[in-house]
């Protein structure tokens, strides 16, 4: 097992690499199998399959050969994306703070296989994987278990100095390093439930339990059906994502600025003129050149243009009806439908 001062020397190693903070837990099994057996069995995946597919595996042994054969360690890695952005006004349309950049998938799988490097390179004979949103790995609840933060009612974990706004990674090692314990001070959420009370959708259904279904996140980035009507009034001018219940949370004051330039934030994403990108959205070559390495391309330009439009009723400002008008013809029937829609919430004060 590696001692105490080589393990803070490779933490420090990997704060030198980019990354914010570092925790190191075990590999067990996730301490919450019911927990997401439970959730799944509720249908609260809705159109997300692998997270039901692969959940014996997710909240399994990580040490397996489908994950890392052999892994002892489980390193987490959270990165601040705490950047500045600009307030956005009534026809303006929001896309969540984390896609205001570069994909982050990128960006951090990139540091966390230079991690990854320092670690093989730190103990000799070891074997690593490098894991980022793209393997069936509890990226949360090891966030917890190595002490980087805890998780607030809102789902996400909060990390001190940070706040809300962070990306974790994982780094799985066959090497034997010594778990950090959870501070039993680490500051938490106390009788706060902000989080719950300000989500417009009540897609937190209870403290920590959320319903994607009713998620604007989930239906303006996931789905790539018809948004039900019920939710449609409810998404306010969000385009792309949702930081509602993140934004409210008190931990955020608190929080240090993001330093990585890496990701090449584009604070102009976090208002952008509801009817020039409506229109602008007619063009796929225009909407691949404008989100260009950034997740809202996940969506693609039927997705977008379909969330833009439910934005853009949700003004119920009747100058824009024309622009509206001009994306009937659009070549998606799941566009022209959410056109009518909002030609009708125009009408309606």
């Amino acid at each position: 097992m590696l001692d105490s001062e080589s393990k803070e020397q490779l933490r420090d190693a990997l704060i030198a690499c980019g990354f914010s903070q570092v925790g190191f837990t075990d590999t067990l099994p996730s301490r919450h199998q019911s927990y997401w057996r439970a959730w799944t069995n509720a249908g609260y995946a809705g159109e997300m399959l692998w997270l039901s597919t692969r959940r014996e595996l997710r909240t399994g042994h990580l040490g397996v050969p489908e994950l890392l054969d052999g892994a002892q360690t489980a390193i987490v890695l959270a990165v601040s994306y705490n950047h500045p952005s600009i307030v956005a006004g009534p026809l303006d349309g929001i896309i969540a703070k984390y896609a205001q950049g570069l994909d982050y998938h990128r960006v951090i799988r990139s540091l966390t296989k230079q991690g990854m490097k320092v670690v093989e390179a730190f103990i000799p004979g070891s074997v690593s994987r490098a894991a980022t949103d793209s393997a069936p790995i509890p990226e949360r609840e090891l966030a917890v278990r190595a002490g980087i933060g805890w998780q607030g009612r809102h789902t996400n974990v909060i990390v001190p100095g940070f706040g809300n706004y962070v990306f974790l990674s994982v780094i799985l090692t066959t090497a034997l390093i010594e778990p950090d314990k959870p501070d039993s001070q680490l500051g938490n959420c106390g009788a706060c439930t902000k989080c719950l009370q300000v989500c417009p959708t009540g897609a937190l259904v209870a403290p920590n339990v959320l319903d994607p279904r009713r998620c604007i996140s989930y239906w303006t980035i996931e789905a790539k059906e018809s948004i039900p009507l019920e939710i449609r009034p409810l998404m306010g001018n969000r385009i792309f994502g949702c930081d509602i219940c993140i934004d409210i949370c008190p931990w955020n004051s608190l929080a240090s600025p993001d330093q990585l330039a890496v990701f090449k934030w584009n604070p102009s994403f976090g208002a952008l003129d509801l009817g020039n990108l409506f229109t602008n959205l007619a063009s796929d070559e225009w909407f691949q050149q404008t989100f260009l390495g950034t997740p809202v391309l996940r969506t693609g330009r039927s997705g977008l243009r379909r969330n833009v439009a439910v934005a853009i009723g949700n003004t119920h400002d009747p100058r824009l009806k024309s622009v509206l008008e001009a994306g009937l013809s659009d070549e998606s029937s799941i566009v022209c439908e959410h056109v009518r829609w909002a030609l009708l919430e125009l009408m309606t004060d």
